[in-house]
C-alpha cells in the first residue's frame, strides 16, 4: 500500500524535528562540559542525558500512560520538567547567538572562543528570567484591557466588551484553582461576551473533567463561545467540543454567530 502525501509529509517533519533535537542535544552536552570543566567527559554527557529526560520524559509518560495522570507524584515531575524546559529554552536563546557571534569573531579576528565566565553569566540570566516567568505564572491570570477603535461602529455597539481567554493548556500544571481565579477575574469585569479561543487543554476530557469544571461559571449576556486550537486535536477534539457544550459554552465549529 502506497503512503499518501500526508504520511510522507508527517515523516519528513518528524525527521527534521529529531535531527534538530539531536543537534541541540549535542550542543547542550558541550555547554554542560563548558560549565563544569572538572567533570569527566562521560559524566558531562550522562548529566546531559539525565537533563533531557527531565525535559521530555514526563511528556512521554503523560502521553503514553493515562494512569500517570492521577498519580500523586506526577505533578511534581511535570512541574520539574516544565521549569527545566523554560530554563533550557531561555539559555539556548541566549547562548546560541552569542556562541555564533563569538565563533565568527574568532574566525575573522582571531582570539579565543567563548569563555566559561560568559557561559556562566548567560546561565545566570537564564535562571533569573525563568524565575521571573515562573513567578508571573504562579501569580495567576491577569486582565489586560485593549481598546479596539472601529470606524463606523453602530452606536448600539459602542463600549461593547469582550473577554478573550486563550491557551489555558489545562493539564499536569494548570489545574482547577487557576481556572477558578480566571473565572473570578472575568466575573469582576462583567464583559458583554466571552470568547475562549483554543488550546484549552493538554489531556483527555474524561481525565480533566474536574479541572475544567470552573469554566461552567463563565457568564456573559451575549454568550460564551469556544473554538478549538491545535492542542485539542492531540487530545480528542470532538470530546472537548462536547465537554464545553456540557459546561454551557457555545462551540463554534466552522461556523459563526452574529
Amino acid at each position: 500500500m502506497r503512503d499518501n502525501g500526508y504520511n510522507v509529509a508527517m515523516r519528513r517533519r518528524i525527521s527534521v524535528f529529531m535531527s534538530v533535537l539531536a543537534l541541540l542535544f549535542l550542543y547542550t552536552g558541550l555547554q554542560v562540559g563548558r560549565l563544569a570543566p572538572a567533570l569527566p567527559s562521560w559524566a558531562a554527557w550522562a548529566a546531559t542525558v539525565a537533563f533531557y529526560w527531565v525535559l521530555m520524559g514526563w511528556q512521554a509518560l503523560y502521553r503514553s500512560n493515562e494512569r500517570a495522570h492521577d498519580a500523586p507524584w506526577f505533578p511534581a515531575v511535570a512541574w520539574s520538567g516544565a521549569i527545566a524546559t523554560g530554563l533550557w529554552a531561555t539559555f539556548m536563546l541566549l547562548s546560541l547567538p552569542v556562541d555564533l557571534g563569538e565563533s565568527l569573531r574568532r574566525i575573522f579576528l582571531g582570539g579565543d572562543g567563548p569563555t566559561r565566565g560568559l557561559t556562566l553569566a548567560l546561565a545566570g540570566v537564564a535562571c533569573g528570567t525563568t524565575a521571573i516567568g515562573l513567578g508571573t505564572a504562579l501569580a495567576g491570570p491577569g486582565v489586560r484591557e485593549v481598546i479596539v477603535p472601529i470606524d463606523g461602529l453602530p452606536q448600539a455597539l459602542e463600549g461593547l466588551t469582550i473577554a478573550q481567554v486563550s491557551d489555558l493548556h489545562v493539564g499536569p500544571t494548570i489545574r482547577a484553582p487557576y481556572l477558578q481565579r480566571m473565572v473570578d477575574a472575568i466575573g469582576k469585569i462583567a464583559p458583554d461576551l466571552i470568547a475562549v479561543t483554543g488550546d484549552l487543554a493538554d489531556g483527555l476530557p474524561g481525565r480533566l473533567d474536574a479541572q475544567v469544571a470552573p469554566l461552567a461559571g463563565l457568564r456573559a449576556p451575549l454568550g460564551v463561545y469556544y473554538v478549538t486550537g491545535n492542542h485539542e486535536y492531540y487530545w480528542d477534539a470532538a470530546g472537548w467540543i462536547a465537554k464545553m457544550a456540557e459546561l454551557g459554552l457555545t462551540p463554534l465549529v466552522n461556523e459563526n454567530r452574529v
